[in-house]
């Protein structure tokens, strides 16, 4: 399952259940939820019970604004008239306002010859001089002329259009 923290730092993760003979599950069913980072065996959020949506369909409010981005083991647990059924699925946790997948944001300003800030100039970065390899989505600068990339350390390219304006393509940037 993925997630993106993006639209909302508190998300809903969703399950449903069925019994043994492939009915909704009972009134008195339990449903928990554990949720491990990838490759630990300690949890992040400790065996929790779930919300009852409908029958057989249950949900847990997921806080993530602490969380680090990354990969978690989601473990489901089930009692339902004594039988108790368990399944596991992989939870991406990412941020797409984190443009670039690193942690270390680089903020570039667009500036017409004047210094006035310019919004609506399209920035990407790429990993190579040529811009063939192509490491971020096309961001478009807000009313300040800033866009925000999330980089690791290392050498990377700026690529920078605007209808009206020119700039020097690629610009070269090094993240430390």
């Amino acid at each position: 399952m993925q997630i993106d923290r993006a639209s909302n730092t508190i998300v809903r993760i969703w399950a449903t259940y069925t019994n043994s003979t492939g009915n909704a599950s009972n009134p008195d069913t339990t449903a928990n939820i554990t949720i491990y980072p990838a490759n630990s065996s300690t949890p992040k959020v400790a065996t929790t019970p779930m919300t009852n949506f409908a029958t057989g369909i249950y949900f847990y409010a997921f806080d993530t604004t602490s969380v680090s981005l990354g990969q978690f083991s989601v473990r489901f647990t089930f009692e339902d008239a004594g039988v108790k059924q368990e399944y596991m699925e992989n939870m991406d946790l990412t941020d797409s306002s984190r443009v670039g997948g690193g942690s270390l944001p680089v903020v570039f300003i667009s500036k017409d010859f004047n210094g006035i800030p310019l919004s609506g100039t399209s920035c990407y970065c790429s990993s190579d001089i040529a811009g063939s390899n192509i490491i971020t989505q096309t961001l478009v600068t807000d009313s300040t002329g800033k866009v925000t990339f999330f980089l690791n350390a290392g050498t990377y390219y700026l690529w920078v259009f605007r209808n009206g304006n020119t700039w020097q393509n690629p610009m070269t940037i090094a993240v430390v």
